[in-house]
């Protein structure tokens, strides 16, 4: 039976098998997430799109969150790193510290808690070229033969308003 838990959090399933040759375990994380009721998201606008209506209400000051990357620059995500050595692909994932990250245990990084988020997903890509700040909540380490500025949480502050934009 698994626990009532506030947070979620990560457990480990551990097996054993012993007799008088052999010795084997085996250990999986598995994650226990809470039952949780709907938030109160009064106020805040939910789109896959900036278009010129919700823009015009984030300038003025709504709370606006932007799931996916639909018309801003992306690369793929995927959970499955690439192989060291590459100069393409995505070799890790950095969690920084944030009233988002600091609800779920982690150790600083994407695990198989975010496996379903992360699979086939893309994530946000920051050219140099666009002066852009890159304080990223998530953030999504490339290759360091290319090393490209991309994120898979990351927030703004726009004129009056806030801006979070998820990829997950």
């Amino acid at each position: 039976t698994l626990p009532n838990v506030d947070n979620p959090k990560c457990f480990t399933v551990v097996a054993n098998i012993k007799d008088d040759n052999y010795s084997l375990e085996n250990r999986w994380d598995i994650w226990v997430f809470p039952k949780v009721s709907e938030p109160d998201t009064t106020g805040i606008i939910y789109t896959d799109a900036l278009s010129s209506d919700v823009l015009q209400k984030l300038s003025n000051g709504a709370t606006v969150v932007l799931t996916g990357t639909n018309g801003l620059y992306s690369n793929g995500l995927g959970f499955d790193i690439s192989l060291p050595g590459r100069s393409g692909g995505n070799l890790a994932t950095v969690i920084e510290p944030h009233p988002l990250t600091n609800t779920i245990e982690h150790n600083c990084f994407c695990s198989w808690q975010f496996f379903e988020l992360m699979d086939d997903a893309t994530c946000l890509y920051f050219p140099t070229e666009l002066d852009i700040p890159f304080e990223p909540i998530i953030d999504v380490a490339s290759a360091h033969q290319f090393p490209l500025r991309q994120a898979a949480l990351v927030e703004f502050a726009v004129d009056k308003g806030k801006l979070l934009i998820s990829t997950f």
